[in-house]
């Protein structure tokens, strides 16, 4: 805790004259306890000599015979109510004196022990029981051994109403350096009360001063009150700048506790604290400021540096405020928007801002620097953006309760959201999960649903899944735990390639999980991949696409549907049978306009079916099927006629309805196994007739390749 002492150095050497502030080094932040160490200190020291001058005053009284104390009336200088003081009583009527003499010195004792001492150079007493002195000094002595001097040109008091005036000059001092300054002070109510008539200015060397329009000391309370406009401050070369400044300051020593009222600003070089109400609770001895508590329009600012000099500044905003200790050597930060909204805003030495918004923050200190801050809202939202003017908007997170963790250089190192999560990205919008973390440090957001869905959503792309995790440097979402997207159809991209190609409308795609980026534009769905259009479709174990290459590939298990009505070749009017194809691989080679099976491949058409190892579709305009051709290791099974036909190369003709398969020897078998061979047969699949030959055709013949 921030203690009640000025750290004064050791006087330097003579300084050079120069002009303008010295350059000072940076030094580490402080928390807004530290900044009112001095402030209090003017506060405590003030209140001790004004408690011990009445004191003094009232024993002196006390000696007064009874028969000459006369009823106190009301005090017409002071208002009980705001502490303001009025300007002082009219000079008594010059009476005629009954004592006059050169030297003053009188010392007041009560039980045997000093009370005060008062000296002067000149007094005069008037048949009123009035004491005039001049030069005046008085020594307030305290039972714990510390003395307190008064000085002034003037004095007077009164033995039957108890008042006293000093006035000229006044000074106060007894607490080190300490000095206070005042135009007059008045004792008055039974010398309960003391006021000053004007402002009270105070130094503390090297480098601390201050005023106010006016001073009241009530004993009865046990309150020092400066009012009228208060200002306290370092001078010029503080090594440690500090200002206050308020309408009213009230100082309760038995309550232990100080109240700054009125347009408070406190502010240090690293840290600054408005609000319309300040209070302080101080501890048990008085020394160290225990707990803050700041009401209405309350705001705040706290700068620290890193080691490489960057500066990451928090500010805050709300209507209430609560800073005091809490366990194993942490202190508490409590800030509530008492119906409204609260605001704290981290920016980093990278310029980008977090600004978190709800109905509560609570934060933990820890070295005079911020370890987390978690919200309550409805729902809390953080917004992040790079300081510029105006900011430029990057991302904004809302949930019903947020965390963040600081690092130790003062930046935000994660944030933690429960409750209906929501990310709205330059990129994305994802929401509906319970569970989310934002780890700023590698830019990782990781979103869980903990069973319920959460969805995602892009101008290209709906997705729904159960997990998902954002890698913010590099745009790269993950999805997990069951992926289910639509994809808009001006974003099929090389999908248009595939079977899928052929219909119209959004592609549907459900697997475990998910990856992309929208800058390139790439996507890649693993396990148990499930892609359809319409009555298209296409099944692989894994599916990766690149739109601005427009590449393809898929992978484990590859089946494809074709479907005639969608975009298949076709001379005639007649339904066609849906083509299925399977294999082990399947990719799109974007500059030769074909996709390609690989390893495996079987292509079905209702009971016929083609099998060799490298299947290469030929595509119109890049979505329609002119031709497929089908090389090693050809067979052919028509389960209708019961035909098998065996060769190197296969050409299937969508829109002639005729599959040519070419071979050194190409073999035909009928249902009955009657074998026949040659190099190159034309199967028509409309009417099932089958013509062999012995020799290839001309390079110009229809069929020749």
């Amino acid at each position: 805790m921030a203690k009640l002492r000025v750290r004064r150095p050791p006087p330097p050497a003579e300084p050079e004259k120069t002009t303008g502030r010295p350059q000072r080094a940076r030094v580490r932040a402080r928390s807004p306890v530290a900044w009112l160490r001095g402030a209090l200190l003017f506060l405590f020291v003030l209140s001790l000599a004004g408690i011990g001058l009445l004191l003094a005053a009232y024993r002196f009284g006390r000696l007064a015979p009874e028969s000459e104390t006369a009823e106190q009336p009301a005090d017409p200088f002071v208002s009980s109510e705001s502490g303001v003081t009025a300007p002082g009583p009219p000079p008594p009527p010059q009476e005629e004196s009954l004592l006059s003499g050169v030297g003053f010195d009188h010392t007041q004792t009560s039980a045997g022990e000093k009370v005060f001492r008062i000296r002067a150079e000149k007094s005069r007493q008037d048949r009123s029981g009035n004491v005039e002195l001049s030069r005046v000094v008085l020594d307030i002595f305290r039972t714990d051994g510390q003395v307190y001097s008064v000085t002034s040109e003037r004095a007077t008091f009164s033995e039957k109403t108890w008042q006293a005036r000093l006035a000229g000059s006044v000074v106060l001092r007894g607490w080190g350096d300490l000095e206070v300054e005042a135009r007059a002070l008045e004792l008055h109510d039974e010398g309960k009360v003391l006021t000053s008539s004007g402002d009270v200015r105070f130094r503390y060397p090297p480098d601390l001063t201050g005023r106010a329009a006016n001073l009241r000391v009530d004993r009865r309370n046990d309150t020092v009150t400066l009012g009228g406009g208060v200002h306290i401050h370092t001078t010029e070369n503080a090594e440690e700048p500090m200002r206050l400044n308020c309408e009213r300051v009230v100082y309760q020593r038995s309550g232990a506790l100080l109240r700054a009222v009125g347009e408070v600003l406190l502010e240090g070089e690293t840290t600054r604290l408005e609000g319309h109400y300040v209070t302080l609770f101080l501890s048990d001895d008085q020394k160290e400021i225990d707990t803050i508590r700041a009401r209405w329009n309350v705001k705040g600012r706290m700068t620290s540096e890193d080691v490489y000099g960057g500066e990451t500044v928090v500010e805050f905003q709300g209507e209430f405020l609560d800073m005091g200790p809490e366990n194993r050597g942490m202190k508490r930060i409590k800030l509530d928007g008492e119906g409204g909204e609260v605001m704290m805003k981290v920016t980093d030495p990278e310029g980008v801002s977090r600004t978190l918004t709800g109905l509560y923050l609570h934060g933990e200190m820890r070295n005079e620097r911020l370890t987390q801050v978690e919200g309550v809202g409805e729902p809390m939202i953080i917004a992040e953006t790079l300081d510029l003017d105006p900011p430029y908007n990057l991302r904004q997170l809302c949930a019903g309760r947020a965390r963040a963790r600081f690092l130790p250089s003062g930046g935000v190192g994660t944030i933690e959201l429960d409750r209906q999560v929501e990310l709205n990205d330059r990129q994305a919008t994802l929401t509906g999960g319970r569970k989310a973390t934002l780890n700023i440090a590698d830019g990782l957001f990781r979103i869980d649903g903990r069973g319920d869905t959460v969805e995602l959503l892009t101008d290209r792309a709906e997705v729904r899944a159960k997990q998902y995790t954002f890698a913010n440097r590099t745009g790269l979402i993950r999805a997990y735990g069951g992926v289910r997207a639509v994809l808009a159809e001006n974003a099929v991209g090389a999908l248009s390639s595939t079977p899928l190609g052929q219909a119209r409308g959004p592609v549907q795609v459900e697997a475990s999980e998910a990856y992309w980026t929208a800058v390139p534009p790439t996507f890649n769905f693993d396990g148990d991949v499930r892609a359809w259009r319409g009555e298209s479709l296409l099944l692989a174990e894994q599916l990766r696409g690149d739109e601005a290459t427009e590449e393809l590939s898929a992978s484990g298990a590859v089946r494809t549907v074709w479907v005639a009505d969608e975009g298949l070749a076709n001379d005639t009017a007649q339904p066609r049978e849906p083509i299925e194809v399977s294999a082990e691989y399947l990719s799109y080679l974007q500059n030769k306009g074909q996709l390609i099976y690989n390893q495996g491949v079987e292509l079905r058409q209702g009971l016929r079916t083609l099998n060799c190892q490298e299947l290469a579709v030929d595509l119109i305009d890049g979505s329609q099927v002119d031709q497929m051709i089908c090389t090693e290791e050809v067979r052919l099974v028509d389960g209708a006629t019961g035909d098998r036909a065996l060769g190197d190369r296969a050409v299937y003709k969508l829109a002639q309805e005729t599959l040519e398969i070419f071979g050194e020897e190409v073999q035909l078998y009928d249902a009955g196994n009657n074998e026949m061979k040659g190099r190159y047969l034309v199967y028509d699949l409309a009417s099932g007739t089958v013509n062999m030959r012995s020799n290839l055709p001309d390079p110009g013949e229809a069929g020749a390749r």
